[in-house]
């Protein structure tokens, strides 16, 4: 009898009771801890509880895990798409001063209209276009440019990044996120973000809080502001990030964060509740993270 009275109430604290609203489990990382880098502090202290089934915090120069939960669990991307296809645009129309004009078949639902069919949109402009307002026209109109030079269809050459960064659990069918068959895994954001964030150009894209600029040939100003609601904070301090959303996927999100004393962290979470605790859990894990970890420089005594 007492074995049994033991084993329900170990069942009620793993939330396995159905009369008990469980909770998401916490999965803690296993680090090889070194003399330079990230050092956790209270090893006791387990974690936090998020909202995303999916995320993970990385150390922005070793790559050490600092938080984790369901890391390698495939999830739909939404808009994280994005990061492959600014990677793939970027590695293949080179020349900056690359025009991308819109077409009919280029338009997406999804986000408002800013671009339009016969509007020519110089490179650089596109790029900020589809990264900081997430527009899904813009994605579609430079993808197809991006694949015809290389002769190959959209999804190859967005998966091709994959494959050239050793990224196993994405696929990547079309250029937008719109489609839930675009999956991928918290782990692999965070990997694919250390590169996006290693591209200073592309950082600074994701770090503006607005953009605007004006129609190759016309006068009309576009305008649109960040959908990362994180830039105008004080604290924690965002260096730049991605959004995503949609029904099947929930709340994504991927930020480069920094303390205060420079230590930079890549978060990456994936099926927030909503839009808005997907913004919430990122804080939740930026200030457990520079709570629970330290970081030794090289000489510093251990």
């Amino acid at each position: 009898m007492l074995l049994s009275f033991l084993a329900l109430l170990w069942s009620w604290s793993l939330g396995s009771n159905p009369g008990i609203q469980s909770q998401p489990v916490l999965l803690q990382p296993i680090v090889e801890q070194s003399s330079i880098g990230p050092q956790r502090v209270n090893p006791e202290n387990l974690g936090i509880v998020v909202t995303a089934l999916s995320a993970i915090a990385v150390d922005e120069k070793t790559g050490a895990v600092l938080f984790e939960k369901n890391a390698d669990q495939e999830r739909p991307l939404a808009s994280l798409t994005k990061l492959w296809t600014a990677k793939a645009v970027k590695q293949v129309l080179k020349d900056p001063q690359s025009i991308i004009t819109m077409t009919q078949a280029d338009n997406r639902n999804g986000s408002a209209r800013r671009v339009y069919a016969g509007e020519r949109v110089a490179l650089n402009d596109a790029i900020a276009l589809m990264m900081i307002a997430s527009d899904n026209s813009m994605a579609v109109a430079l993808s197809r440019v991006a694949s015809q030079q290389e002769n190959i269809a959209v999804s190859e050459l967005l998966n091709n990044i994959s494959t050239s960064l050793e990224i196993i659990h994405t696929d990547i069918q079309e250029p937008t996120g719109l489609s839930a068959n675009n999956i991928s895994t918290a782990r692999d954001v965070a990997h694919m973000a250390q590169t996006i964030f290693s591209d200073k150009e592309l950082t600074t894209l994701l770090g503006m809080p607005e953009y605007q600029f004006r129609i190759q040939g016309s006068n009309r100003l576009v305008r649109f502001d960040n959908t990362n609601k994180l830039l105008a904070q004080d604290w924690p301090y965002i260096i730049a990030g991605k959004t995503g959303f949609t029904e099947e996927a929930g709340g994504n999100l991927v930020v480069l964060a920094q303390d205060e004393s420079g230590n930079r962290i890549i978060i990456a979470v994936m099926g927030s509740a909503s839009n808005e605790d997907r913004f919430q859990d990122v804080k939740n894990i930026i200030h457990w993270v520079f709570g629970n970890w330290e970081w030794k420089k090289s000489g510093e005594a251990q």
